[in-house]
């Protein structure tokens, strides 16, 4: 079955050197999940966690702002925890994961998003 370019999730990056060596990057988009994954109670602790295919960089990053966690993966996984949350918490998050190679940073696409509400105290 063909996919068209819309349903394709990942994305080759190649990096050229001076040695004419050429050095693939291949990431697939990272998944997020939530929990609780419903509404989240005033002060309740949450956590967020970012699946992608390999040992890598995780970055959470909450959109629509400069707050960003990362965090060196040491599985296909990696686990963010906001303790204590309050209604400046509130908002979308989403993962992004990310390597270096030859001194230049390669990033995949953003996941999906996942949408913090908090609730009264």
């Amino acid at each position: 079955m063909h996919q068209s370019p819309t349903q394709h999730r990942c994305v080759v990056w190649c990096l050229l050197e001076t040695t004419v060596k050429v050095n693939a990057v291949y990431f697939c988009r990272p998944s997020i999940s939530m929990s609780p994954a419903d509404e989240v109670t005033w002060g309740q602790d949450v956590s967020f966690t970012c699946s992608n295919s390999a040992e890598l960089q995780s970055i959470l990053k909450k959109t629509s702002s400069s707050f960003n966690k990362t965090q060196m993966s040491h599985s296909n996984s990696a686990a963010f925890s906001i303790p204590t949350v309050d209604f400046d918490k509130e908002g979308s998050y989403q993962c992004q994961y990310e390597k270096i190679i030859s001194g230049q940073t390669f990033s995949s696409h953003l996941s999906d998003s996942v949408k913090l509400s908090v609730t009264g105290m």
